[in-house]
């Protein structure tokens, strides 16, 4: 399989993982589209990597480190620079926590942030990532270009794809990071795998400025559920 034949493949399942994240995060299921957020950001990144011979299929996000150092060897050195670090932190937790077993969730640790500033920052991310793609095709001997499946998604229309999403809506993202929305938070332990809180309500607003906001549960033995909304903490 050639690098581009490899890549290509990594584009299509990352889109479907992309997608189908989406679809998760807008229907609130928030841990299993947070997961599938993951698997579509690695297999893109990997993508970009491919199309240039460098292969990172024993590498995941929680070993970000890894795609840093040869996105910098690449000609998309300054990628990094425009990615959410708070978010690709988020994204590698997401991965190390598909699963709980003791080798994985060796101390207390929280995953939590803001769900409208999560699913802007994953728009954000995958376009910029899809954007530096450009599929060709031989025929007859002339080389025709392609869209990707996610421009040609957007330009016929997929709602999945178009709702709620800032980038292909023409939102200011400003304004669309700072609307109002669900936070969620995902406490675990290796005493007690999968504690699970979700906060919601209907007056959390991040001031966005450029990172995405992550909030941290300060959990008692007793939490009361009225005072779930005081441990929300800007930590990012």
């Amino acid at each position: 399989m050639t690098d581009s034949d490899y890549a290509r493949g990594l584009l299509s399942l990352g889109y479907r993982d992309y997608i189908a994240s989406r679809f998760l995060l807008n229907n609130e299921y928030i841990l299993q589209g947070t997961v599938l957020a993951s698997s579509a950001v690695e297999k893109y990144l990997k993508a970009g990597l491919a199309i240039h011979g460098k292969r990172l299929n024993k590498y995941h996000l929680d070993n970000i480190g890894q795609f840093k150092r040869l996105y910098r060897q690449s000609p998309y050195h300054m990628m990094f620079e425009v990615l959410d670090p708070v978010f690709l932190e988020i994204l590698g937790k997401a991965y190390k926590y598909r699963y709980y077993d003791e080798k994985t969730i060796t101390k207390p640790d929280t995953i939590g942030f803001l769900v409208n500033q999560f699913l802007g920052t994953l728009d954000f991310t995958i376009l910029k990532l899809d954007s530096l793609f450009i599929i060709t095709k031989d025929k007859d001997g002339i080389t025709i270009s392609q869209d990707t499946q996610l421009k040609r998604a957007a330009k016929s229309g997929t709602a999945d794809l178009w709702l709620n999403n800032y980038v292909l809506n023409k939102i200011d993202k400003t304004e669309f990071m700072n609307r109002e929305s669900k936070a969620f938070g995902l406490h675990i332990t290796p005493l007690n795998f999968g504690e699970e809180f979700e906060i919601t309500g209907h007056d959390i607003v991040g001031l966005y400025e450029g990172k995405i906001w992550t909030v941290t549960l300060n959990l008692t033995p007793k939490v009361e559920e009225k005072n779930i909304f005081s441990n929300i903490k800007k930590i990012g």
